[in-house]
């Protein structure tokens, strides 16, 4: 407990500022597959768990993003963003070097504005996603990390039988 105690010190010692004097994200209750958010006035931090390559999103963010990193950069390298038909993408850096949560700072402009409502893309597409899902029942339960963003655990709502794990 003692060895868990002092990653956590070590963790906030660089992560601090995401987690000090903020208050939740302006996602909140929705959950983000990728992780977590909070905020402080002008900034938004987000809370990427677990090693992660890629982009990901923040859907329904409207504001501009004025600058990026990742929190604990000393030199702030930028990381990159941009506007989608649903959001905001965020590229993740090549570095991330906390293998349980690395935190993206992004600067907005203005106050935190997220839209909720579900719109048809550009493309014709209608996007629903597993992680704003209202899930009802015993057995089914949302699935993140590792590539995941499904709800996965279905048992027989007839026959009573304990959860079980499709396809694998």
């Amino acid at each position: 407990m003692q060895e868990r105690l002092l990653q956590i010190g070590a963790w906030l010692k660089v992560n601090g500022e995401a987690i000090y004097g903020t208050k939740a994200g302006p996602f909140w209750p929705r959950r983000l597959p990728w992780g977590a958010c909070t905020q402080k006035p002008g900034r938004l931090f987000l809370h990427v768990y677990g090693p992660r390559t890629g982009e990901i999103d923040l859907f329904g963010l409207k504001n501009k993003i004025a600058a990026a990193w990742r929190l604990g950069d000393a030199g702030k390298a930028p990381v990159t963003t941009r506007a989608t038909d649903s959001g905001v993408a965020v590229r993740l850096p090549e570095a991330m070097p906390d293998e349980a949560v690395n935190v993206i700072v992004l600067e907005i402009e203005g106050e935190p504005q997220v839209d909720t409502t579900i719109r048809q893309a550009a493309d014709g597409r209608v996007v629903l996603r597993a992680a704003e899902a209202e899930i009802h029942g015993a057995s089914p339960q949302y699935e993140s990390g590792g590539g995941k963003d499904n709800i996965g655990y279905w048992g027989n709502p007839l026959s009573g039988n304990a959860p079980s794990k499709l396809g694998g």
